[in-house]
């Protein structure tokens, strides 16, 4: 899967910043499960 995405607000966040964006396109097919990167890791969603 693939977005395309327009930033429209970005949000100070301590020593980050969080981006929010509008998704203008893209496509749900592919192979592959959905990413996640949580603390610091990189995992997959499991059934």
């Amino acid at each position: 899967a693939w977005l395309v995405c327009r930033p429209v607000a970005r949000v100070p966040a301590g020593d980050h910043r969080i981006v929010v964006a509008e998704v203008t396109g893209g496509d749900p097919a592919g192979p592959g499960r959905p990413l996640l990167y949580h603390q610091g890791r990189y995992g997959a969603l499991r059934d």
